[in-house]
């Protein structure tokens, strides 16, 4: 039971182990249970915390590439979309803002 304790001391390492051990050996070892529960579960929150901060963080970074991709798709069908105006107003040759049958032909 007590190189069970030595390890998780080393495993959860800080400043508790040597707060606690004097409490442990000289009072009573069922303090023991208590300060190891409330290590662990202190222990598991912290990494709960710090693996949500940085899922929170990819979610965030990958959100904000995907918004950039759909910009980037956006701004290249205004650029075709663009060419193929200035295309059709140059076929256009009376400027009535249609293109007629023989207007079409002359560009192909």
């Amino acid at each position: 039971a007590k190189s069970m304790y030595t390890m998780t001391e080393i495993t959860f390492s800080g400043s508790w182990p040597n707060l606690a051990r004097p409490v442990i050996e000289e009072v009573s070892p069922w303090y023991a249970l208590i300060l190891l529960s409330y290590v662990v579960f202190v222990v598991f929150a912290c990494i709960r915390v710090g693996t949500a901060l940085f899922i929170k963080e990819t979610m965030n970074i990958a959100a904000s590439d995907t918004v950039l991709a759909v910009q980037e798709r956006m701004r290249s069908v205004q650029n075709y979309v663009q060419k193929l105006t200035h295309i059709f107003q140059l076929a256009d040759s009376n400027q009535d803002g249609q293109l007629s049958h023989e207007e079409f032909n002359k560009i192909l």
